[in-house]
């Protein structure tokens, strides 16, 4: 029960992580699409 409780918790906290790396990767992606948007 104690490791499945672990595990989950270690799991979920990785995903988070995961997932806000994300969206960091998309916003920077975004940013730049926006510049070279307003160049052309």
């Amino acid at each position: 029960m104690l490791v499945k409780v672990f595990g989950s918790a270690v799991f979920g906290v990785e995903a988070t992580t995961i997932t806000v790396e994300v969206n960091i990767i998309y916003l920077l992606l975004l940013k730049i699409n926006i510049k070279s948007f307003k160049i052309k």
